[in-house]
């Protein structure tokens, strides 16, 4: 007895048929998921892209802040030196002021003794010159007038001998 050819039933037939549209469904299956693939990829690719971008415009806001604060660091330097060289030069005025001050005051009290010798002088010159006029009006000698002293030496028979004529 002979038994019947697998590849000559209907069973195998359906049965090939059935793989045939099976292996048809899975690379129409794999198809769409490689255009899915290809879409999703596409899309990354664009949030790559933007996101490049955005991370290129924010190294360029680095760049710029670090740029600024850099500036605001070499101007903040120079300001701390020109306080140091300000708090430098006013301690200098106020020294120079405070000598200033004790020259003054050195000054004031100089003109205030000057003051008070010229008026001691004032006097005795006052005094002088009042002994001068009542002299000239006892020996009759008005209207002479009065000559600057000299540093030369009188001698007392000069003053006793009277004008030389």
């Amino acid at each position: 007895m002979s038994s019947p050819s697998p590849f000559n039933s209907v069973s195998f037939l359906d049965h090939l048929a059935d793989a045939a549209e099976n292996i048809s469904q899975v690379v129409s299956d794999q198809d769409v998921l490689v255009n899915q693939a290809y879409c999703e990829f596409g899309q990354l690719q664009r949030v790559v892209e933007s996101q490049s971008n955005e991370i290129h415009k924010l190294q360029e806001l680095v760049s710029q802040s670090t740029q600024e604060f850099d500036g605001k660091m070499l101007e903040l330097s120079e300001a701390r030196y020109l306080h140091k060289t300000a708090e430098v030069t006013i301690k200098e005025q106020d020294w120079v002021i405070k000598e200033l001050q004790d020259s003054l005051i050195e000054s004031h009290n100089l003109q205030l003794a000057a003051e008070a010798l010229a008026q001691g002088h004032g006097v005795e010159l006052s005094q002088f010159h009042s002994v001068y006029k009542e002299l000239c009006h006892l020996l009759n000698i008005e209207g002479l007038p009065l000559e600057p002293v000299t540093t030369s030496t009188i001698a007392p028979m000069d003053i006793c001998a009277g004008p030389s004529g």
